[in-house]
């Protein structure tokens, strides 16, 4: 397991307070700190803090997953509100939810994150950030479950 997803509980709550992207970073090709933001969410994730989820996203956002299907009938979820109320529900049935990174990979403007989530099953989320250096575009995927 990557040693660097294990921070100092202090040090990661400073982190969590100035983490921002901002707009030239992306713009200009230049780093973000993919550690931090891959931090921030597992922290939000396994805190259930919508409010830190959510404040990584757009109002347009747009996320597929086919773990969406039976909560809302579709594998895509259109807007920051729908997106929310989708994964409240999920919180809401699983209250044992939590998730470690495994690892970052970093692309131009975007980021996919693996993690495990609170059942062992590797999963793998492919982020895309606007001008703005919020998620306008997701995707989650999960290792399909062995016999």
């Amino acid at each position: 397991m990557d040693s660097r997803f294990n921070p100092e509980p202090t040090n990661l709550v400073n982190r969590l307070k100035t983490f921002s992207i901002s707009p030239s970073d992306l713009s200009s090709g230049g780093m973000m700190d993919s550690k931090a933001f891959a931090e921030a969410r597992q922290h939000g994730w396994n805190g259930h803090d919508l409010d830190l989820i959510m404040s990584h996203y757009s109002d347009d956002i747009i996320f597929r997953s086919r773990k969406a299907i039976p909560l809302v009938g579709r594998g895509e979820v259109q807007g920051k509100q729908a997106l929310r109320s989708y994964w409240a529900a999920a919180i809401d049935r699983q209250p044992d939810l939590h998730f470690k990174v495994q690892d970052v990979f970093e692309g131009h403007g975007m980021l996919v994150i693996t993690y495990l989530n609170h059942r062992g099953i590797l999963a793998a989320e492919t982020l895309y950030f606007d001008a703005d250096g919020k998620v306008f575009r997701a995707a989650a995927c999960h290792r399909a479950v062995q016999d």
